[in-house]
């Protein structure tokens, strides 16, 4: 079966490390040429949990060469503000892949490919796993967990790569479920990125320090509110007192760990809050659901990334309303 990761970032490092040895053909694709070149001459380092290293040999290609190709299984691992972009290189491929895993943090990874893929194809990925990536083939494996792994629509178009995927994983070791359920466990991730990342990237805070104030907890739980009672509309019924439990349980696990979004900010990136706080604005607002909270928090977070590139912030009037 042949696999392609697409993205080089923590999780495609660390999945690409995992991926190889158990598929001989699989090929990591990467956005830079420099770091393509890095890897070819290097392999992954990969630092386990224990402190262990290992060094693997990886095949691994620059996006920009990516032409007429063919793939039984894509892990799209790239950040939601680049999923367009994906969807549209991906009408180049000779035939699109069987199996399609959309592994981003935010809600709506599905939107750009509809009219791209087949149905049956698209399946979301939700992680519980930990990774930080280190260089351009260095990565950390920061904290072991459970993948779940569903499809969008109610059928699979080809169910057998997806056995075959899953049941190799899981001989290997990896701890890996079948959810049909997905787009459930994608609103209960969001709920916990909701009310940690914006917060931690505004206080320049790890995920513990949110436990320290009770400030910081109040805006959680009404983060959490929020977001549960969008939910809802949409028939994910949730309850926000076990969303903000799980949200606190995070921030005692991952007590040292830094947010995605706090990377983001501390790196001058873009950060991915229009497709988590900023999702759950828009769809409240379809809904009749007020959100004042997460959207103060979305429009904080633009003002953080103007400090960024003025010329690459938000327009004007983008924030969700």
């Amino acid at each position: 079966m042949r696999i392609a990761v697409w993205g080089g970032g923590s999780l495609g490092l660390l999945w690409t490390a995992r991926l190889t040895p158990l598929f001989p053909e699989a090929v990591l694709l990467v956005r830079t040429e420099k770091q393509r070149d890095w890897i070819r001459e290097r392999g992954i380092l990969l630092t386990r949990p224990s402190g262990e290293k290992e060094r693997i040999p990886a095949a691994v290609r620059w996006i920009g060469e990516v032409v007429n190709e063919s793939f039984d299984c894509l892990f799209i691992m790239v950040k939601q503000r680049d999923l367009r972009e994906v969807a549209e290189s991906l009408t180049a491929f000779s035939r699109p892949p069987s199996l399609v895993l959309l592994w981003q943090n935010g809600l709506g990874q599905d939107g750009p490919f509809g009219s791209v893929l087949p149905p049956g194809v698209l399946c979301g990925a939700v992680t519980t796993e930990g990774a930080l990536r280190e260089g351009h083939g260095e990565v950390r494996h920061t904290g072991e967990g459970t993948t779940w792994i569903g499809p969008f629509s109610e059928e699979l178009a080809h169910p057998g790569i997806a056995a075959k995927l899953m049941g190799k994983l899981k001989d290997a070791g990896i701890s890996i479920e079948w959810e049909n359920r997905i787009v459930r466990r994608i609103w209960e991730k969001v709920m916990v990125n909701c009310a940690i990342n914006p917060l931690t990237a505004l206080l320049r805070i790890p995920n513990g320090g949110l436990l320290h104030s009770d400030d910081a907890r109040f805006l959680m739980k009404s983060i959490v509110e929020e977001a549960v009672s969008v939910a809802r509309a949409e028939g994910i019924a949730l309850e926000a007192e076990d969303m903000l439990k799980r949200a606190e349980e995070v921030c005692r696990k991952t007590a040292v760990n830094r947010s995605s979004m706090l990377q983001d900010v501390e790196r001058g990136r873009l950060t991915e809050i229009d497709w988590i706080n900023g999702e759950v604005v828009r769809r409240g607002a379809r809904a009749g659901i007020e959100t004042p909270v997460n959207q103060t928090l979305v429009r904080l977070i633009h003002l953080l990334e103007m400090r960024r590139d003025p010329d690459e912030c938000p327009p004007a009037g983008s924030s969700p309303s």
